[in-house]
């Protein structure tokens, strides 16, 4: 029985991290196929992570940025001239939109994460990515309007955006049908038909104005 004890008292710290290492990774293996076997759980959100993050600050500026953005394209269609209307486009729909989707994406990143369904607790490089894109053509935007940089150029930074979107919306219908997205219905295909009508129509302006000034391949 002493011997016993001590064979036991001498190999008790090994054994326990072996243990505790098996049962780790039993825990995760375990976890990795309730989400599915082989799909990566970096960006799925555990409900304790859930359960402490709001999605409102990343709605409100979703929705306010949508809001601007409808008042530009607004503006545009009330201009008698293709030119004219794709300033209050590049203003408010590209520059306006793209500085509040920054600060949605890369401020608020946990609420944003939480409202797409895979908030994982810290912060996110695609969403930093996507953020500083967003940035890029806001401030872009204001530049070509502010210091008059002509239509090819405010045209080219609303093709830019446009193209983007319409990437965006195949990655969106990509994840639908595939499965990795989180949301259903409505939340799931409001955002992706938001994004393809706002591509479709910031496109538009954008070609109307090339086609007005004359600039090939239009003239």
């Amino acid at each position: 029985m002493i011997a016993r004890s001590g064979c036991h008292r001498n190999a008790g710290p090994g054994r326990t991290i072996r243990h505790i290492g098996a049962r780790r990774d039993r825990a995760w293996g375990a976890a990795v196929g309730a989400f599915g076997g082989g799909h990566s759980l970096e960006f799925r959100m555990t409900s304790d992570v859930h359960s402490e993050t709001s999605k409102t600050p990343a709605l409100a500026a979703m929705y306010a940025g949508y809001a601007v953005g409808a008042v530009g394209i607004g503006l545009g269609f009330s201009k008698s001239s293709a030119v004219g209307a794709l300033k209050p486009v590049m203003l408010l729909t590209v520059g306006v939109l793209g500085l509040v989707s920054f600060v949605r994406h890369v401020v608020f990143h946990r609420s944003d994460a939480a409202r797409m369904g895979w908030d994982r607790g810290a912060p996110n490089n695609f969403q930093i990515e996507v953020g500083l894109a967003n940035l890029a053509w806001g401030l872009l935007a204001f530049a070509t309007v502010g210091w008059h940089w002509g239509v090819s150029a405010e045209a080219s930074v609303a093709l830019i955006f446009a193209f983007y979107l319409l990437g965006a919306f195949v990655l969106h219908v990509s994840a639908i049908y595939g499965g990795s997205e989180q949301r259903s219905g409505a939340a799931a295909w409001g955002p992706a038909l938001a994004t393809v009508v706002l591509a479709g129509i910031v496109g538009w302006f954008a070609l109307a104005a090339l086609a007005a000034s004359h600039f090939k391949p239009f003239g």
